[in-house]
Order: structure tokens, then C-alpha cells, then sequence
């Protein structure tokens, strides 16, 4: 169940991943548009793509301790962005 668990998250964080990079116009109107927000999402981005491939070794080598500290890894990323996404969305636009 724990292997399942990884692989889905993985595939998500891919998937929020490329979205980032490749259609950074889906979040612009959150935050702005401008130089900054799209490096922004351009970093996280490839962050979370780079954890979504990360996950691959993590499930073939299936080691408990090694998932976990995956796990712990990756939500601590995700924790990070979305605290600075809501932060840039609710800085006053200019």
C-alpha cells in the first residue's frame, strides 16, 4: 500500500511539475504576471518534476525508512511552495 502511495504521489508531483513549466499561463492569473512569478514557477517546477523522477529509485529500492524520508522530503517542498504562493497572491498586485 505504501508502494502505491509513492507511486501516485510521484506521478502527481510530475504532473504539477510539468505543468509548471510548460503552462505557467494557468497560475499567472494568481499571482501576476511578471519576471519574477514566472521564475518562481519555473523553480518549483522543476523541483517538482526533479521529485516526481526522484520517487522512481525510492520505489525500486522499497526500503521503509528510505520511502518515509522521501516522503518527508517532498512535503516539506510542497509545504515551502505553497506557502510562497499564497504569500505572491495576496502581495498587492502591481
Amino acid at each position: 500500500m505504501l508502494t502505491f502511495f509513492v507511486a501516485l504521489f510521484a506521478l502527481l508531483l510530475a504532473f504539477i511539475g510539468f505543468s509548471l513549466l510548460k503552462k505557467p499561463q494557468w497560475f499567472l492569473p494568481l499571482i501576476g504576471e511578471s519576471p519574477e512569478s514566472h521564475s518562481f514557477l519555473h523553480t518549483f517546477g522543476i523541483l517538482y518534476l526533479l521529485a516526481g523522477v526522484a520517487g522512481i529509485p525510492v520505489l525500486l529500492l522499497k526500503t521503509k525508512m528510505l520511502i518515509y524520508a522521501y516522503l518527508l522530503v517532498v512535503m516539506l517542498v510542497t509545504l515551502f511552495f505553497s506557502f510562497q504562493l499564497s504569500k505572491k497572491m495576496s502581495a498587492p498586485r502591481e
